[in-house]
């Protein structure tokens, strides 16, 4: 399967997932006893949670996670009391000999508790550690270096998502742009004193947009950068692809050094499976429109 991810997010957005709600919801589902008659009763409560379930996905909710273990734990908690509360459901239902319309109200019930286990678990909690594996240490405590590592990290998800046949190949392109031409050369005499400047003209003079190659306008007045991460494999498992991008990531000082910077202006996120070149032509273009990007 062929496919195309991308994402723009504004990281100045405040969404915050409640978390006395939460609890509250949580709370409710594990103290509520489970009665045949309660159907009702526990439509309601994962309803609930169902409200908070997009919260749960946003930056603001991802950086309370990165500052409190609490939080983390307090998923990890709520995946435990989902999951049982399924699996108790079930019996207790089938105990007491229902009639189809009861049983289907219940499998209803079950299905939903289910897919809000899958949620935090797999959508929250793995992304939130997918982060942590593309951020190098020097970058964790960086603002705007976890930012562009969570909207990669969600670009790379569900790019991986595409994936039905193996490894085969996956790209993803990085573009960055400055305010100005002092920004950019700024940034560049950055690079220089940091011992990086070497390494990202090498790149830069790559004529073909394989991986790790780098793509500079620096004659437009809002300089660009776009950079490109590429893996292509006949033969291997489902996540190979994704596994191998994260460690390039990982790795690329210059690339931390350019996402982390505070003159840069808003980024864009851009990844094809099949076709590692479909998403480098699409960020070319994008390279071109930079004008498009406001301040971030």
């Amino acid at each position: 399967m062929c496919g195309i991810a991308g994402f723009i997010y504004d990281r100045h957005a405040q969404v915050h997932c409640d978390r006395a709600k939460f609890r509250a919801a949580v709370g409710a589902l594990t103290e509520e006893p489970l009665r045949i008659a309660a159907h009702a009763r526990f439509d309601e409560i994962l309803a609930a949670f169902e409200n908070l379930s997009p919260d749960l996905r946003e930056y603001g909710t991802f950086e309370d996670l990165h500052a409190d273990a609490g939080l983390r734990r307090e998923l990890e908690v709520a995946v435990c009391a989902l999951s049982e509360w399924e699996s108790r459901a079930q019996t207790t239902v089938l105990e007491t000999n229902p009639s189809n319309a009861t049983l289907e109200c219940w499998n209803a019930l079950r299905v939903r508790a289910r897919d809000l286990a899958w949620l935090v678990e797999r959508d929250v909690l793995a992304s939130y550690a997918q982060v942590q594996a593309l951020l190098p240490d020097s970058a964790q405590s960086v603002p705007r270096c976890r930012f562009e590592a969570w909207k990669l990290a969600a670009v790379l998800k569900n790019i991986g998502r595409l994936e039905v046949r193996g490894r085969d190949s996956l790209g993803v392109s990085v573009l960055c742009t400055f305010p100005s031409q002092e920004a950019f050369m700024t940034w560049r005499g950055n690079l220089e004193q940091s011992g990086l400047v070497h390494t990202f003209d090498a790149r830069r003079a790559i004529a073909d947009l394989v991986d790790s190659a780098i793509v500079v306008d620096d004659a437009a007045d809002r300089p660009s950068v776009v950079f490109t991460f590429k893996v292509a494999q006949e033969v291997g498992a489902l996540g190979d692809n994704v596994a191998r991008i994260t460690e390039t990531v990982r790795d690329d000082q210059v690339f931390w050094f350019a996402v982390g910077d505070d003159a840069r202006l808003a980024g864009l996120i851009l990844a094809a499976a099949r076709d590692p070149n479909t998403y480098a032509l699409l960020c070319q273009r994008c390279a071109e429109r930079v004008s498009l990007f406001s301040p971030a």
